[in-house]
């Protein structure tokens, strides 16, 4: 072998070596394209490409078994591609596609295709941008799978929950949303599919619901929060959790669990509104004092803005503004009096029917609707107060939240106790007033009886003292007519001192009674004995008494008492002896006393009468006296917070019941 021909051979060698280098690089990749292949047909995955500077695109015949077109059938461009996918997706894929073209980004998408025979399919499909030298982009290429089966599977499991679910792409458009949220929402499944969301629902951006979603999409975080929803008027918990390129947005319907608390917060504040008004109706303020605690109560419980409370005028048809309380206190102005029949609160008066509005600043009623779209009133609750049929009054306020049914209702039974609360109290004060003029009446008439009973001693004294000094300086010189009118005059002007003195001692019981202390009952009645010594004497009578206890009184006014009424059953006896016997027995906090007699006893008809002052049942001949004394018994037991009280048949005499408190239970 030459030189010539050794170099030559070394170049053959060379070059059949690299031919079958080549011949078996082009074998693995033969056999690496036809794995590639066998994996993308047994996972349903067609592959394409798009040459940008052609516009050509291939795809491979599993993608066009998936569009449901014949084996090379495709057209070849993006304008072929673009004509398969459902007409609500084509702007989006396109948008898609070019966007990321121009941010040289990898290409996901999920979209719709309508098959020949009109069948809608789902895929997703995957693409890869590759760059020339110059970083200019040169062609796209990537996969798609059909996922409608996947998409399905997942449909029914999330149809089968109750909550909304969701899914959109990072553009907001929706990919897929369950029938629980289509309803949620007011439409179809159909009509959502494909849509942007924000554009389906522009009500809501601004909302929460919005602001909080883009904050998740934007930062790639999971977010959970709880917000009420105006344009469907209900609460939702909405927990939205990124997805590769998009949010899953999980939405359950609380507004029951809302409405349940709601309800259970009002029932308490209406449980509580009325525990106020009761313990206001049973306070001993004023009635104007009771009605503002019951108006302040309204708004601290009910959360209105203000509340009032009108009285009927007794002497002219007005309502009369007697509390007001939240946004306005005053009870003067222009609301101060309202005319019955004008204006909504004289209207409510009387029609005596409530008004009642959720929705003020239309209300025809409203003198003023400028005001309550200024303050932002919303609310109206106007009750009458009724009682036995007749109004009283007007119970009313305004609120910025709308007051639900419940309320109005707990309102109306409110008002009812307010009405016969003010009706009570307006009773007792007139009662009240009554037992005052009363007690001033009384007071001016002992003022008087004193005074007049003290006033006539002197010129009485001095009239019998000269009517007696005639009768003895001239009895034997004038003639039996004239000594009988001398005897008349003496005998008026004594009974005269009687009935002075007895009326004097009436007044006392009341003005110069000395203060309570503990009594020994039996001293006490063994005085009143001793002091009608004369009298048992006279009469052959007999006084006798059980042990009697100890109790709480005038000690000088207790003695008074037994002895007048001993005295009584010593005076009014029958043809026997008198017999007079007092005993005590204890009832409750109180004694029972007992004054038993056996003398002529008393028809029942007399039974009060005889506790009349001067009020008698026999003439001064048959049994002396003025009649005064069993009323100043009467005034004695009641001034000592007893009672007295007589059980007689005639001719079988009579019983004296008194009650008296116990020493340990003292009288005030």
């Amino acid at each position: 072998m030459n030189a010539v021909e050794q170099p030559q051979r070394s170049a053959d060698r060379a070059a059949t070596a690299t031919a079958k280098t080549e011949t078996a690089d082009e074998g693995r990749l033969r056999i690496e394209r036809e794995q590639l292949n066998l994996a993308l047909e047994l996972g349903r995955m067609g592959s394409w490409e798009w040459d940008l500077a052609t516009d050509r695109v291939h795809w491979d015949g599993m993608l066009e078994r998936i569009h449901g077109m014949p084996s090379g059938s495709f057209g070849g461009t993006f304008a072929h591609h673009q004509s398969g996918i459902h007409p609500d997706d084509r702007d989006h894929v396109s948008a898609t596609v070019r966007r990321s073209i121009a941010e040289r980004q990898p290409q996901h998408l999920e979209y719709r295709i309508v098959l020949p025979d009109g069948t809608i399919r789902w895929l997703e499909s995957h693409g890869r941008l590759f760059l020339d030298d110059a970083g200019t982009p040169t062609r796209l290429a990537g996969i798609c799978m059909d996922v409608t089966q996947r998409r399905q599977a997942l449909a029914e499991m999330l149809d089968v929950i109750s909550d909304a679910f969701t899914v959109v792409d990072a553009n907001w458009r929706v990919l897929y949303v369950n029938e629980p949220g289509a309803r949620a929402a007011g439409r179809t499944r159909e009509a959502l599919l494909g849509r942007v969301l924000w554009h389906e629902f522009p009500e809501a951006v601004g909302t929460p619901f919005h602001e909080l979603q883009l904050r998740a999409m934007k930062e790639r975080t999971p977010i959970s929060f709880e917000q009420f929803y105006p344009p469907l008027g209900k609460w939702f918990v909405t927990r939205a959790y990124p997805t590769r390129d998009g949010l899953a947005i999980h939405t359950q319907d609380v507004t029951a669990r809302h409405e349940a608390e709601a309800q259970l917060t009002r029932q308490t504040a209406h449980t509580k509104l009325r525990a106020d008004v009761t313990e206001a109706l049973a306070a001993t303020d004023t009635l104007r004092a009771i009605l503002q605690h019951c108006c302040q109560s309204a708004v601290d419980r009910l959360g209105v803005s203000f509340a009032r409370i009108w009285l009927r005028n007794p002497e002219e048809p007005m309502l009369d503004l007697e509390a007001s309380a939240g946004l306005y206190t005053h009870i003067d102005g222009g609301h101060a009096r309202v005319p019955v029949g004008k204006f909504k609160i004289g209207l409510i008066a009387e029609e005596k029917l409530p008004h009642l509005t959720n929705d003020v600043q239309t209300d025809p009623r409203v003198g003023n609707p400028e005001w309550a779209k200024k303050e932002g009133m919303v609310s109206f609750a106007g009750y009458p107060l009724l009682a036995d049929g007749q109004v009283i009054g007007v119970f009313a306020m305004f609120g910025r939240e709308r007051l639900a049914p419940d309320t109005l209702m707990a309102l109306g039974s409110i008002s009812d106790a307010i009405a016969q609360g003010v009706k009570r109290k307006q009773a007792e004060l007139a009662l009240e007033e009554r037992a005052n003029e009363l007690a001033r009446s009384n007071s001016d008439l002992e003022q008087f009886a004193y005074v007049a009973s003290h006033d006539l001693q002197e010129p009485l004294r001095m009239v019998a003292g000269y009517v007696q000094l005639i009768e003895r300086r001239y009895r034997d010189k004038l003639d039996s007519d004239a000594n009988e009118f001398i005897g008349f005059a003496v005998e008026g002007a004594q009974r005269m001192q009687r009935l002075i003195n007895d009326l004097l001692s009436y007044s006392r019981v009341g003005r110069r009674g000395a203060e309570f202390a503990a009594v020994d009952a039996d001293v006490a009645c063994a005085h009143a004995v001793e002091a009608l010594g004369t009298i048992v004497a006279e009469s052959g009578g007999t006084v006798t008494n059980d042990p009697l206890p100890s109790v709480w009184g005038d000690e000088t006014q207790l003695e008074q008492l037994l002895q007048n009424l001993i005295s009584n059953g010593l005076k009014f006896r029958g043809k026997g002896p008198p017999r007079v016997h007092v005993s005590a027995e204890r009832r409750g906090p109180d004694w029972l006393f007992s004054v038993r007699d056996n003398g002529i006893g008393i028809d029942r008809e007399y039974f009060d009468r005889i506790f009349v002052i001067f009020q008698r049942l026999h003439g001064r001949q048959e049994y002396p006296g003025t009649g005064i004394g069993l009323a100043i018994c009467k005034k004695i037991v009641d001034r000592h917070g007893g009672r007295i009280w007589v059980d007689s048949t005639p001719g079988a005499g009579s019983t004296f019941y008194f009650t008296l408190p116990a020493q340990e239970r003292k009288i005030r």
